[in-house]
């Protein structure tokens, strides 16, 4: 069940996972990056080939974790991967965890808050604030309806409290409507 780059039908690519959306494009390297099963992949889409980037170090107990939040940060070149479940910890997920698309490194962000730990909970990045948004998602026990932002600029998760606030949901369709600032 290990997670690794395979010829399918003549194409190496990952070997099938159930991932949700752990995947991003990253805009400054022109390729798409995934994070499955520990293992940190890019997709390139001029040659259609698949690499594994092999980061020196992974966000801890994710070999098996599924259904994450995974978003790019423009503003720091780095992808965010909170949450998660089916990880083979306690927690049962990831706490935030960023990505150097330039030096291929992740981190653990220490942070003094961060939301409860939900999986299939989308996460976007609003331009117009200058944050990522996660909204509801599932904590393993029931769907949640809590709005979450990260903060960029200054890499801190904030708890918003819109009203009125959509019902509690897991994966939940998740867009930035173009000029406004609006999700």
């Amino acid at each position: 069940n290990r997670l690794s780059l395979q010829d399918v039908d003549g194409d190496v690519r990952p070997s099938p996972r159930r991932i949700f959306n752990q995947i991003f494009y990253d805009s400054k390297c022109y390729r798409a990056v995934c994070f499955a099963g520990g293992h940190t992949f890019a997709f390139d889409h001029v040659t259609n080939t698949w690499a594994d980037l092999e980061p020196a170090n992974s966000p801890t107990a994710c070999q098996q974790l599924a259904w994450a939040s995974f978003a790019y940060d423009p503003m720091n070149d780095e992808l965010l991967l909170f949450g998660g479940g089916d990880a083979l910890n306690l927690e049962g997920g990831a706490h935030t965890w960023l990505y150097s698309c330039e030096t291929n490194t992740w981190r653990r962000a220490r942070l003094d808050v961060e939301p409860p730990l939900r999986c299939t909970s989308p996460i976007v990045y609003d331009p117009a604030n200058e944050v990522l948004v996660m909204f509801g998602g599932y904590d393993q026990r029931a769907a949640l309806n809590d709005t979450w932002v990260y903060h960029c600029r200054d890499r801190r998760w904030e708890l918003r409290k819109p009203s009125p606030s959509p019902p509690p949901m897991f994966a939940p369709a998740t867009a930035v409507i173009p000029g406004g600032g609006h999700i």
